[in-house]
């Protein structure tokens, strides 16, 4: 089984204003870490347990060179930009589609959704409750 992630990076920068904007949303901040970016920390969190070549983030077309940019750890074609901005179900289905294209048979993958603007204190609980996770979709029928 392929296990893979896919982090939504789709903020407007609307809620950090003034510091946050269209073109740098809190996501492209340091709003936890003196020094990274929050997209950055969400793949540090992921990248113990899923391969950097494995991740993939889904932006928008506005902060796709951006999150370039800033994320040196995942191939730039693993940024993928939505044609348009449409919540959560669109972004995943697109994931699933560029997933299902670079890999083949969909029920040999396993997929792990995260956010690119989340804290998460507790980082190795994290990254074990994402293991359990990903082992229990491996071997039962369930989303």
């Amino acid at each position: 089984m392929k296990r893979t992630a896919v982090i939504m990076a789709g903020g407007s920068g609307e809620r950090f204003y003034p510091l946050s904007r269209r073109t740098r949303p809190k996501q492209l901040l340091p709003l936890v870490h003196a020094t990274k970016a929050m997209i950055e920390e969400s793949i540090e969190r992921i990248e113990s347990v899923i391969d950097p070549s494995d991740i993939f983030i889904i932006t928008s077309e506005v902060l796709q060179p951006a999150i370039r940019r800033v994320v040196t750890s995942v191939p730039p074609q693993n940024i993928i930009a939505e044609p348009r901005k449409r919540n959560t179900a669109p972004c995943l289905a697109l994931a699933a589609a560029v997933l299902q294209a670079r890999y083949g048979n969909a029920s040999e993958i396993s997929v792990a959704v995260v956010t690119a603007d989340q804290f998460i204190a507790d980082v190795d609980v994290f990254r074990e409750q994402v293991r359990m996770s990903l082992a229990f979709a491996e071997t039962h029928p369930v989303l």
